[in-house]
């Protein structure tokens, strides 16, 4: 765990750094981000590809690197032929990068980290006031440890994430392209294109009281509403009792919490709305990991929305109490999901360099 604890510990020296030498907040915040995003970069790109579960099998026969591998022997002319059912985006992406790299495992580990990141380094560059607030946030999700074993849809939430910049600017056709663009790397990404009506739905506070409450009974009800939900989403999906409440209960605070202090701005609403979305998908992780994976395009905005609700709060003592609180939970809770995590197989780290 230690470059992980070194990493944090980087991020808050950056920040008391920028923070006493930048002459200007702007300034201050666009160091900060793309420091950080270069320590996240490294962290995922130079490290030995035997960590991540989906990357390599135990016996070396098979996961996404043999895949790479394979890929990059096959002609052009047969490599949309319906290889391992992968995304024809996903399959280009591995023929481009082996055509170019000598077909270096190493290199196209970095390509995948640098897709999945870049756009989310961007949507905090744009919308945050606080990256390093942002970024700590980002650690703490689920989202963070797939990036080390689930390369497709890593590449994807990267892409939605971005359409959310243009739900805001109204500009459907890029944002429908965005979309069109992710799901060629892994199909449920089609799934974020009810984002734009979502992000833009207005509800008073009995709604939004309603929402809140109606988050439980989901929760309590999601066996048999899962019964009927999976055949919607995938013929007789298997319930699996993952276990993973623990998640759900913290999402449902932060709503809560949202709702008490947001603003109401148009911006906060949207994000709002499309965290919802992720505590629904949440209330069935519990029953089967299709649906956690579902609600990981809809985590995505809270990076953006709890360092604006935070800042939206108008007595300063309670601001920085709850910024503490936040981030103290977040990176808590970061921790120990790189520890205990199996399949991301996050911790120990190890470099490329090392033998494992």
């Amino acid at each position: 765990m230690t470059v992980y604890f070194a990493v944090i510990f980087l991020i808050a020296l950056f920040s008391i750094l920028y923070s006493a030498r930048c002459k200007t907040e702007k300034t201050r915040n666009t160091l900060l981000c793309w420091t950080v995003f270069f320590l996240l970069f490294l962290l995922l790109a130079l490290r030995n590809e035997n960590m991540g579960a989906d990357l390599l099998n135990k016996d070396m026969t098979g996961g996404y690197l043999v895949a790479y591998d394979e890929l990059a022997d096959k002609p052009w002319g047969v490599i949309f032929d319906g290889y391992l059912n992968y995304e024809a985006g996903y399959i280009l992406l591995n023929k481009l990068v082996a055509l170019l790299s000598g077909g270096n495992r190493q290199i196209f580990l970095a390509v995948c980290a640098l897709g999945s990141m870049l756009p989310v380094a961007y949507m905090i560059y744009c919308n945050s006031d606080t990256p390093a607030f942002s970024f700590l946030i980002y650690m703490g999700l689920p989202v963070f440890l797939l990036l080390y074993s689930g390369l497709r849809q890593s590449l994807a939430i990267g892409l939605t994430f971005l359409s959310v910049r243009y739900i805001q600017k109204r500009k459907p056709i890029p944002f429908i392209l965005l979309i069109l663009a992710a799901a060629q790397f892994h199909y449920s990404a089609y799934l974020f294109l009810i984002a734009y009506p979502i992000y833009y739905l207005r509800m008073n506070t009995s709604l939004r009281v309603v929402s809140v409450f109606s988050l439980p009974v989901v929760f309590l009800l999601r066996y048999p509403l899962f019964s009927i939900l999976s055949k919607l989403l995938k013929q007789n999906a298997a319930v699996e009792d993952n276990g993973a409440i623990t998640l759900f209960l913290v999402f449902f605070a932060i709503y809560f919490f949202c709702f008490i202090f947001t603003n109401e701005s148009e911006e906060q609403t949207g994000y709002i709305n499309l965290f919802f979305l992720a505590c629904f998908c949440q209330a069935f992780g519990g029953v089967n990991s299709i649906a956690l994976r579902m609600g990981y395009y809809f985590m995505m905005p809270l990076v953006l929305l709890l360092p604006k609700v935070d800042g939206s709060m108008r007595v300063e003592q309670e601001r920085k109490l709850a910024k503490i609180v936040i981030l103290a939970c977040f990176v808590l809770y970061g921790l120990y999901a790189i520890s205990s995590s199996k399949w991301a197989e996050a911790n120990p780290y190890y470099w490329f360099w090392e033998t494992v």
